[in-house]
């Protein structure tokens, strides 16, 4: 594991709350969806067991005979990626390393990421997790003893594949969207942080909109405030793969707090407009 990683997981034990360990968690792959695009949509999923979990690191190998698209971690229940899940050719693994403040809590599944891919020649290809670390959210970092579910893919032709048996099934989440800040992040700013929204056919993108007069903007796992006085709504909306949309929206922390300077802008206008009356009043006595 490199010092990256162990950094980052000292740095979350140093910031949840103990969780007593009990049982292992498990990584499984959903049965493959396929996409308008011609390839398919394999969901990596963590499922914790009776304690939390924080950090999740590791390389799941890909099989010669699978070409990977694209991976992305829209809809993931991780909010912090040291190492952004990504295709190393050279090792044939998608390698990465991400977490969550707080955990994800006992007896739940949060997808990790999802993988977009298509075969390249007919036969059975298997997706392994076995080389995928867990470990716990109780204040220290301790590795979690964790298990994970091969899922076996058959193609028939090249361009496609088809499960050959479902290890796990898909993922649905509510879109969830936090304000917050931190000294060690974006110079302290607040930013807005956000995951899932996926009605089960994946997230493609989201979208970011401060306040009813500014646009809304594309945004991948953060988005820092322009409004840094919080004084406008945030919007944040996940867009699936279909076109389909979910919205949730944050309140202002402050919504009149562009009040008072605005009313002593207008104050200084009509006083300046007064006095200018008065001098013109003057200078037509005179």
């Amino acid at each position: 594991m490199s010092s990256r990683t162990l950094t980052f997981i000292a740095l979350l034990a140093s910031i949840v709350l103990f969780v007593p360990v009990a049982h292992a968690a498990t990584v499984s792959f959903s049965e493959p969806k396929a996409t308008a695009a011609g390839s398919f949509a394999i969901e990596v999923t963590l499922n914790a067991d009776a304690h939390a979990v924080n950090v999740v690191e590791g390389a799941i190998a890909i099989p010669t005979g699978l070409a990977i698209d694209s991976v992305t971690t829209a809809g993931s229940g991780f909010s912090l990626w040291p190492q952004t899940p990504q295709f190393v050719r050279a090792d044939r693994s998608i390698e990465f390393s991400g977490g969550v403040p707080g955990g994800i809590p006992a007896q739940t599944s949060a997808r990790l990421f999802t993988i977009f891919a298509h075969a390249t020649e007919p036969g059975t290809f298997t997706l392994d997790a076995s080389k995928v670390n867990a470990y716990e959210n109780d204040g220290k970092g301790t590795k979690d003893t964790l298990t994970s579910k091969s899922l076996a893919l058959k193609a028939t032709v090249a361009g496609t594949a088809i499960a050959q048996r479902q290890v796990s099934g898909g993922v649905t989440s509510p879109l969830i969207a936090e304000i917050g800040s931190d000294s060690s992040l974006f110079d302290g700013k607040y930013f807005v942080s956000f995951y899932g929204g996926d009605a089960g056919s994946g997230v493609d993108h989201y979208l970011v909109q401060e306040g009813w007069y500014r646009k809304a903007v594309p945004a991948s796992r953060y988005y820092v405030l322009q409004d840094q006085g919080r004084t406008v709504a945030v919007t944040v909306e996940a867009v699936d793969a279909s076109g389909h949309s979910t919205k949730t929206t944050i309140p202002a922390a402050h919504p009149f707090a562009f009040v008072i300077p605005l009313l002593g802008v207008l104050a200084v206008l009509v006083a300046g407009f007064f006095l200018t009356r008065a001098r013109l009043a003057r200078r037509k006595k005179a």
